[in-house]
């Protein structure tokens, strides 16, 4: 899989350095790789603090685009990312950085004109190792669905990956924070484009079949909320996208809200 760069700059009323864009694009060309621009939106909390976010559909984009590709992204500050698309932008208890949402599955840095040379050869380096053991790797998993609440940062040591084993049940039936069952199927992976993760190429199709045993419980992604009745089962992907059957009582109950702030007309 080729390598592609996503950039993650300010929104157009704001100011991105133009000398680092126009290097990354000239580096990017000389190498022939793909590369991506995506604006952010800057919001002011109630103590005054400004807060780059990516749209619910960016981030998703982003995401899934990490497991079809060698995939560095790079920002010029810190980016938040809802792990929770219909709770208020700012509500602290489901924010991320992005650094966190993309840990396992894609290259990050934060960068300036002074360390983009070094960023673009720690990217070279990255992209050509796999990161990842297996498909029982959790590494694996989207994490920001299978746990939103819990920041797995010490997945790439052995010790943390024992006990997330120890915390979720083993790779053939996992349990996530929403009390869902995570089980392979690798009866119905064939067929499918396969999928990567920091390296390592799946089986083409593989998917975890996700089982309710509460009445009903939901399953956030970055762009929806769908409801999974107990007994019933979807289809969750690496890449976080989720496939119900036509006929059945899983449904998708809620899409992103679009809660930025509308800009005020100014009276003349």
């Amino acid at each position: 899989m080729e390598p592609e760069i996503w950039v993650v700059v300010p929104p157009a009323r704001g100011r991105p350095d133009p000398h680092v864009c126009s290097d990354i694009r000239r580096e990017c060309e000389r190498r022939g790789w793909v590369n991506r621009f995506i604006r952010s939106e800057v919001l002011t909390d109630s103590a005054g603090k400004p807060l780059t976010l990516l749209k619910p559909e960016d981030a998703e984009n982003l995401y899934q685009r990490a497991h079809r590709a060698r995939l560095g992204v790079l920002t010029t500050t810190d980016v938040f990312v809802r792990l929770n698309p219909t709770r208020h932008v700012l509500d602290k208890r489901w924010l991320a950085r992005l650094s966190r949402l993309i840990r396992y599955k894609a290259f990050h840095a934060r960068i300036s004109e002074r360390t983009l040379t070094p960023t673009i050869t720690a990217f070279v380096d990255w992209a050509g190792a796999v990161h990842c053991e297996n498909e029982r790797d959790p590494r694996v998993l989207p994490l920001h669905t299978f746990c939103p609440a819990t920041d797995s940062a010490n997945l790439d040591l052995a010790q943390g990956r024992v006990e997330f084993v120890r915390r979720h049940g083993p790779p053939t039936q996992r349990t996530c924070e929403q009390q869902l069952t995570w089980s392979p199927d690798p009866s119905h992976h064939g067929g499918r484009e396969p999928q990567n993760v920091a390296g390592l190429v799946l089986t083409p199709g593989f998917h975890w079949d996700v089982v309710g045993e509460r009445p009903t419980t939901r399953l956030l992604t970055l762009s929806d909320v769908w409801e999974v009745p107990r007994r019933q089962h979807v289809n969750v992907y690496p890449n976080g996208h989720i496939r119900s059957r036509r006929t059945g009582t899983v449904r998708r109950v809620a899409i992103a809200r679009d809660v930025m702030p509308r800009r005020r007309r100014s009276r003349r």
